[in-house]
């Protein structure tokens, strides 16, 4: 189960994600773009949740006194006088900083710190510059090769149950998807195995004889 708020956030955005990819969502640049940006956005959700866990604190871009108590403690205040005397600011880190951080406690964020960079690289250029700017074929990559690997890394070290949380059911297509398309040949036996294994479970827990 999520802990916070901000890891529920993410699953919705994953378990778009997902089904964008095995629903074959991938064939026009646009639809490419869109699924990056969705997945950047959860990316940078989960990140949070994960450093949230350990101190709701490191995630403000201002964490002191008057800023921390309106964000993690404002059910016990029960006077704001002190803490209206100025503006509150709530403002929590962006994403780069919040990748910085995650690698302090989370090995899986530090495995695929460079995986997490260029989507935030991709995500920036969405955002801020013109999509003529992206390379949408390395894109499509991501999605389909190294989503399913990076997201199972967190799922496993964060026991977040990515099976449903962040795949929606659908990870045995992504499996079989990534594995297809792995470099390394013990990544892509390790994928199909798991994929095949996927099935299987889903088939026993469906089966009627």
């Amino acid at each position: 189960m999520a802990k916070n708020e901000f890891l529920k956030d993410s699953f919705r955005f994953f378990q778009k994600v997902s089904r964008n990819i095995t629903e074959d969502n991938l064939e026009e640049d646009f639809s490419i773009i869109q699924t990056t940006l969705l997945f950047a956005i959860g990316v940078e959700k989960l990140l949070k949740g994960i450093i949230y866990d350990i101190n709701p604190l490191y995630i403000l871009e201002s964490p002191d006194f008057r800023n921390s108590v309106s964000f993690t403690y404002s059910a016990h205040v029960k006077s704001d006088l002190e803490i209206k005397k100025k503006d509150n600011d709530e403002n929590v880190i962006a994403y780069q900083s919040s990748v910085l951080r995650a690698t302090v406690f989370s090995k899986a964020a530090l495995d695929h710190k460079n995986t997490l960079m260029k989507l935030k690289n991709a995500r920036d250029i969405i955002v801020h510059h013109n999509l003529n700017k992206l390379d949408t074929e390395e894109l499509k990559m991501l999605l389909q090769r190294d989503l399913y690997p990076l997201l199972c890394s967190f799922s496993d070290e964060h026991s977040l149950g990515g099976q449903m949380n962040f795949f929606h059911n659908l990870h045995s297509k992504l499996a079989k998807l990534s594995g297809s398309l792995q470099e390394d040949i013990e990544k892509q036996i390790n994928l199909k195995v798991e994929s095949a294994k996927s099935y299987w479970n889903t088939l026993k827990g469906t089966a009627t004889f």
